[in-house]
């Protein structure tokens, strides 16, 4: 896959209610759909250091321990020394415990209006280590937020597709096992169409439309590629079942299926009598080359595959 990388906020994985902190791991597994790497800022310190978070979600942390493992996910660079950015990040850490959990004095602030302000600073903070990697290098790098906290500009044309891309993605289930979607990703099948995504993300950037119009253009190149792969594998599905009448009916050779030649079906394509699978996928990847929205193929296969 293309070398994009996610820097989410806290809150993206995490949710609460009271004293109960939740963590979810699902929304990790869309990004990896279309992400290579995801980084989340000051990650152990906000989630392996607080003895409440650990004990409510054993299982996650175990689970987000093995990715950071494997590098799935990673905390950004520190740029304590040369950018100055760590003490924030620090500073921002210790308040997001404190709200979460109640420490004695905090209840003095509205915690809904607390609530909206610490998931503008996430945000913020996301936003802020983006930057700083595309003034890295990594110009590939894109903030993925819990919510909308603040407006993009003009500028930040292809993190809006980005984002509307993402929305159009499914989110893999518990069942899905992380193996199914790294073999996901890495299939060439899934690499060529993601690429072609990637080039039309590109090429929509550019315009700098509005969001809803992004939306529009999405939507409806979505349902001409649908529409337009519906028909054809109902196409498809027919041509097998008239080659398998036809040679059951015995007109191969004169004999019962003998020496299973190739035979002219009846909708004048050349077909062995069971109308091999490797012929019908030749057949769906001709079309796809055809059809109409084959630039986001990628969006339609994966929610096929994990919707």
């Amino acid at each position: 896959m293309s070398h994009l990388l996610a820097i989410n906020d806290p809150f993206t994985i995490l949710t609460v209610q009271g004293r109960e902190a939740t963590i979810d791991l699902s929304c990790l597994k869309r990004e990896t759909l279309m992400f290579s790497r995801i980084l989340i800022p000051a990650l152990r310190a906000s989630f392996f250091s607080n003895n409440d978070i650990y004990s409510q979600n054993k299982a996650a942390l175990t689970e987000l321990e093995g990715l950071l493992d494997m590098g799935v996910v990673r905390e950004p660079p520190n740029w304590n020394d040369k950018k100055g950015l760590g003490p924030q990040i620090e500073t921002f850490v210790s308040m997001l415990i404190r709200m979460k959990f109640g420490e004695p004095g905090i209840e003095t602030l509205h915690k809904k209006d607390f609530t909206k302000t610490m998931m503008a600073l996430a945000a913020v903070s996301a936003r802020t280590h983006s930057i700083m990697l595309r003034d890295e290098g990594f110009t590939e790098s894109y903030a993925v937020i819990a919510t909308p906290a603040l407006p993009k500009s003009e500028s930040e044309s292809k993190s809006v597709v980005l984002d509307i891309v993402m929305n159009a993605l499914p989110v893999p289930d518990d069942m899905t096992p992380w193996e199914q979607i790294f073999e996901y990703r890495s299939d060439p099948d899934s690499q060529s169409k993601f690429y072609a995504l990637k080039n039309w993300i590109n090429d929509v950037a550019r315009m700098k439309l509005p969001y809803n119009e992004v939306e529009d253009k999405l939507r409806s190149l979505i349902s001409d590629y649908e529409n337009h792969m519906k028909i054809h594998r109902i196409k498809t599905k027919l041509d097998a079942l008239k080659t398998i009448v036809v040679a059951e009916a015995g007109f191969i050779g004169g004999g019962w299926l003998a020496g299973l030649e190739a035979l002219t079906g009846l909708a004048g394509i050349i077909a062995t009598p069971l109308f091999t699978m490797k012929q019908r996928q030749i057949a769906l990847m001709e079309e796809e080359q055809k059809a109409p929205g084959k630039e986001i193929a990628y969006i339609v296969k994966t929610n096929e595959t994990f919707g």
